[in-house]
């Protein structure tokens, strides 16, 4: 990064990146696609669990009530304990993806993007306010 490069990220307060590394903004984007991956990914397992699980206390009610046997019924019984905790899990999924989707968006350090600024003025103006706001930044350090 030459000179330049260094003077434009003081005066546009950009974070200091070095060659071939990542952004932070990047990152975090990547972060959040690969949560929204991950989360998609759980829920769908959970869903599928609670799917089986649903299948089986049918067909395990089903050969307990007609046999009576002690541990048939003891398998059913399970069966409609792993359907709660696949409940539960799912709740504690769609709460943690809440909160941290809320805390995404509530961070401060990560910058929003923003496109197509237009700036009414002549190219003397926007270089006026460069130095006036280099001169300001030299004056704090």
């Amino acid at each position: 990064m030459n000179e330049e490069e260094k003077d434009l990220n003081k005066i546009f307060n950009l974070p200091q990146v070095s060659e071939g590394e990542i952004p932070p903004d990047v990152l975090a984007e990547k972060n959040l696609n690969k949560f929204a991956e991950d989360f998609n990914t759980a829920r769908n397992n959970i869903l599928d669990v609670l799917q089986k699980a649903t299948a089986a206390s049918g067909e395990l009610y089903e050969l307990g009530f007609s046999s009576q046997h002690p541990r048939l019924w003891e398998v059913f019984c399970k069966s409609i304990q792993v359907q709660m905790d696949a409940s539960n899990n799912l709740l504690n999924l769609q709460k943690t993806a809440r909160e941290i989707s809320k805390n995404t968006r509530e961070d401060p350090k990560v910058q929003q993007n923003i496109q197509n600024n237009l700036y009414i003025g002549t190219s003397g103006d926007l270089l006026k306010l460069i130095k006036k706001a280099q001169e300001n930044r030299n004056e704090d350090i």
